[in-house]
């Protein structure tokens, strides 16, 4: 019973997420935000373009730094949960650990 009233409080008194990630939440907004303005504004040039018979080439021009943001993300997101299954793997070890230690 000691057992689980230990990991119940190591549990609640982790915090969800750490400031760091927050951090990098709000960079990551930020950009998103910024790069869809961005493309919202080519697609309406490009609109007003195609009615003049002009061609219209912002979208494509804007598609390497779509790209790029998206590539950055991806691999963003692949280091956040490697660093979160490495932390879930020491928790885990660190329960187990205590678990014998109260044997």
């Amino acid at each position: 019973m000691e057992i689980d009233t230990i990991l119940k409080s190591n549990k609640a008194s982790r915090p969800k997420k750490r400031k760091k990630e927050d951090d990098l939440d709000q960079f990551a907004d930020a950009e998103v935000s910024q790069l869809r303005e961005e493309m919202l504004n080519a697609a309406e040039l490009d609109e007003q373009a195609n009615r003049e018979k002009l061609p219209a080439t912002l979208k494509l021009k804007l598609l390497p730094k779509v790209m790029g943001a998206l590539r950055k993300w991806v691999l963003f997101s692949k280091e956040i949960l490697w660093q979160r299954s490495i932390f879930d793997r020491l928790t885990h070890l660190q329960e187990l650990s205590l678990a014998v230690d109260c044997r």
